[in-house]
């Protein structure tokens, strides 16, 4: 999955999508329960999502295959990147 999206193939990006978006709508909820409420855990995601499609993303810097844990820590990291700071 990782060199398929890092070669913007499809396939990878279909995979991603299909097994790493609930577990982002999970880490939008955890982290920020109103945003999750106010049902603009979208645009988080989105943004999220827009910002893994940039050539040098930091979740897909590795060609080696990398252990999921490592990967899902990798990918929170970006979540958290992308909610508003509280005032």
């Amino acid at each position: 999955m990782i060199q398929d999206c890092t070669a913007g193939k499809p396939e990878g990006w279909r995979h991603f999508i299909a097994n790493y978006v609930p577990v982002m709508r999970k880490l939008v909820a955890h982290y920020d329960p109103s945003l999750a409420a106010a049902a603009d855990a979208p645009r988080v995601i989105e943004r999220v999502l827009l910002a893994q499609r940039q050539p040098g993303s930091s979740l897909f810097q590795s060609l080696d295959p990398a252990p999921e844990r490592w990967f899902v820590a990798q990918l929170r990291q970006s979540v958290l990147a992308e909610l508003p700071t509280p005032p």
